[in-house]
C-alpha cells in the first residue's frame, strides 16, 4: 500500500475562489504538503480547466460572481460522476443543507473560517476516498479478468473431454 505522500503525488487538486488572498494562501499551502495544485477564479474558468485537465478533487467557492458553486456542480456532473468535490464558503453558518450536498453528489463542505488545518483534514479525507475508488476499480478489473480466465480455461477442458 503506498504511504499518503506517495498517493498525493498522483492527486491533481483544483482550487476555484474568487478571493485572490484565500486563492494564493492554499494553493502555497497545498503545494508545500506535496499536492499537484491548479488554481481557478471563477467559475467558468474552473470547469474549462476541467474540460483540459484531470483532476481528482475540486475545493470549490459556493459564493462566486456569474456562476456559483451549485450552477458549477450541475455542469460538472453532467459529464463527471467521479471528481470528488469540497465545497468552500467564507461565511460562517452559510453551510449548505445535507439535501443540497446529497442532490449535487459533492463529497464534503468546508467552512473557510475553520482555518487551513480543517482543510487539510478534509483532503486527507478526500485522498482516502480516492484511493479507495481506485482499490475498488482495480479489484473489478482483476476480477473481470480472472472470470474471463476461468471461462476460457473451462471452454478448453470441455472441448478436450468431449
Amino acid at each position: 500500500m503506498l504511504s499518503y505522500t506517495e498517493l498525493i503525488k498522483n492527486i491533481n487538486i483544483l482550487i476555484a475562489d474568487d478571493d485572490d488572498d484565500y486563492l494564493s494562501m492554499t494553493y502555497a499551502f497545498l503545494t508545500q504538503i506535496g499536492y499537484n495544485v491548479d488554481m481557478a477564479s471563477d467559475g467558468k474558468e474552473a470547469l474549462e480547466k476541467l474540460n483540459s485537465k484531470e483532476y481528482q478533487i475540486l475545493l470549490l467557492d459556493y459564493f462566486m460572481p456569474e456562476m456559483n458553486g451549485e450552477e458549477v456542480i450541475k455542469e460538472i456532473r453532467k459529464t463527471n460522476k467521479e471528481l470528488i468535490i469540497i465545497l468552500q464558503t467564507g461565511f460562517s453558518g452559510q453551510k449548505p443543507p445535507i439535501e443540497t450536498m446529497q442532490k449535487l453528489n459533492i463529497q464534503n463542505y468546508h467552512d473557510k473560517t475553520e482555518g487551513i488545518d480543517r482543510l487539510n483534514l478534509e483532503l486527507i479525507s478526500a485522498v482516502k476516498i480516492f484511493n479507495q475508488q481506485n482499490e475498488i476499480e482495480l479489484s473489478n478489473f482483476k476480477t473481470n479478468v480472472l472470470g474471463s480466465l476461468m471461462s476460457g480455461v473451462a471452454k478448453q477442458i470441455k472441448a478436450s473431454l468431449l
